[in-house]
This record gives structure tokens, sequence and C-alpha cells, in this order.
């Protein structure tokens, strides 16, 4: 060993036998703190299931609550011009209609932000979109308009479903 290195070569045995005692008290000591720490700690029973392994369902995780993406969005606030709320149903080839089981008639939701012409941003999801430097809150008229408009949709996407169902009769 040369003396750039910081030591003698006889002095390198001795380093190495008190850097070994010492992680040994290290070791000894955290042992002894964890007994300490641990107290009457005892680990929970884990539900087995017959067939063997862990029962399932024995680690519920809790789901979110559920967003109002209406009550909280920045969009639906004014409303914003650029918003749009696209609902519409869903065709399922159930032959049992949906009012017959007491459930709602499945419907796909889409918002859309048309913030510019040409480009069209999803908003997928029910996360709210907490602020948008893009808001351009509609005037009455045009908020009025664009209801008498969606109203009128409705109407004829109604009239429509009605005709389907006579014709699917008809047929059967």
């Amino acid at each position: 060993m040369s003396r750039k290195s910081g030591g003698h070569p006889a002095f390198l045995p001795i380093l190495c036998r008190a850097m070994e005692k010492k992680q040994a008290e290290d070791k000894t000591k955290d042992l002894a703190d964890t007994d300490d720490t641990l107290g009457d700690f005892s680990p929970a029973v884990l539900p087995i299931d017959p067939g063997g392994g862990i029962a399932p369902g024995s680690f519920a995780i809790a789901e979110p609550p559920p967003r109002d993406f209406e009550a909280e969005s920045c969009c639906t606030v004014g409303p914003c011009q650029h918003y749009w709320r696209i609902e519409t149903p869903i065709e399922t080839a159930n032959p049992i209609s949906y009012a017959e089981l007491g459930l709602p008639e499945p419907k796909q939701i889409v918002r859309t932000c048309l913030a510019h012409p040409g480009t069209e941003t999803q908003l997928s999801g029910d996360l709210p979109v907490l602020q948008c430097n893009r808001h351009e809150a509609m005037n009455a008229e045009a908020a009025a308009s664009q209801r008498r408009h969606l109203i009128d949709l409705k109407k004829k996407m109604q009239q429509r479903k009605n005709r389907n169902d006579a014709t699917a009769t008809d047929i059967s």
C-alpha cells in the first residue's frame, strides 16, 4: 500500500476488525430496538379458503365514490359554448327490454370540447375539468337555441325508435 492511499499496510487488518465489530453491534442493537418497538404486536390471521390459499375478497379495496362530471366541471358552468355532451342509446341484441327487467336503458355519453375549429378533445371518464383557459360562457339566446335543438333531436330519436319497434313487432 502506498502513502497516497492514506495508511500503513499493517493498519488495514485492525481497521477491518473494528468495522466488523461495529457492524455486529449495530445489528444486535437494531434487533433489540425492533423487539422493544413491536411489543404485543402479532399479525392477523388470514381467512383460509376451503380449497387452500387465501380466501377471495379478503382484501377488499374500497371503490372511490363516483364523481359527478356535470356538477363539478367548469365546462357546465355557464355553460361553455365549446362543450358538447352527446347521449345516445346503445343498441343491444338483448331480446328482453330493459324496462321489463326493471333496468334503465343503457346509454353512451360522449363529452367533447371543440375549443378550436377542427380540433376535438374527448373529455373521457367521470373526471371533471377543473380549470380551462378557453372557457367562454354561452349567452342566453344561444343556450335556448341549443336546448330547443336538443329537444327536437330527442323527439326525432324517440319517433325513430317507435317506428323500429313497430316494424319489429310486424315482422314477428
